[in-house]
């Protein structure tokens, strides 16, 4: 998705590619804390959210 034609794909026939790979998971998210990453002000957020997970050391690693 970084480079060349990546970059024109829409993102969910880059995660259909994948899954035809069976490389996509599936995973209940009920009651967890998450976040939309579009931007760099959403990624500082993500960042403070994700510090706040018991296991954040292997969330960022």
């Amino acid at each position: 998705m970084r480079y060349g034609d990546g970059l024109k794909r829409w993102y969910l026939s880059v995660i259909d590619a994948l899954a035809q790979e069976s490389k996509v998971g599936i995973c209940p998210i009920s009651g967890l804390s998450w976040c939309e990453v579009d931007d760099q002000n959403d990624l500082a957020n993500a960042q403070k959210v994700v510090g706040r997970w018991p296991n954040a050391a292997l969330a960022v690693a």
